[in-house]
């Protein structure tokens, strides 16, 4: 809208950097971000950029490949047949294949451990899953929302791994579409 297509060039050619050395996009460039991703916001940030015909194109195009295939890996360890999930990837009864947020670590956040050892106080389920779940809402970019909440008063009650949300969906969707 303000015509500053350097800057949209500059921020792609930071992103690309990222895919390229992590395959996706870390939720931050700290190393204890290394287990999430942002949300899948590349494919929206590309179409800002018009397509030249240059080496740069197919680069990008390669970035938003991978990034595609971090957030569909699981896909190779989802059950054959019938509903499930793996890692970032759901199956629904009927076969439809959609996302998640997940995150590959289920300890307290780095960034958060105070905070995230009082929730586990409050928890009335395994550690490891309460951790996985505060992760994954920090990847979601909603964290903490309650939108992710069994009980819309207590962070403890987080389930964000057993959401399948619309506007995470609709980003891969672009994406699929680039």
């Amino acid at each position: 809208a303000d015509n500053r297509t350097e800057l949209v060039a500059s921020m792609l050619t930071d992103f690309r950097s990222l895919v390229d050395r992590f395959g996706f996009i870390p939720n931050g460039t700290r190393t204890y971000y290394l287990s999430r991703s942002q949300p899948p916001f590349f494919a929206a940030m590309a179409q800002l950029q018009p397509l030249t015909g240059q080496a740069d194109d197919a680069a990008l195009l390669d970035a938003l490949k991978t990034e595609h295939r971090f957030w569909m890996r699981g896909t190779a360890c989802l059950p054959k047949q019938g509903a499930g999930a793996c890692e970032r990837v759901v199956r629904l009864s009927d076969g439809t294949v959609l996302n998640r947020y997940w995150d590959a670590r289920n300890t307290p956040r780095d960034e958060a451990l105070g905070p995230d050892l009082a929730t586990a106080r409050d928890a009335k389920r395994p550690r490891p899953q309460l951790f996985r779940n505060l992760r994954a809402a920090a990847e979601s970019g909603w964290d903490f929302s309650s939108r992710w909440l069994d009980d819309p008063l207590r962070l403890s009650s987080i389930i964000t791994t057993s959401v399948v949300p619309v506007d995470l969906n609709s980003l891969l969707y672009q994406l699929e579409r680039e």
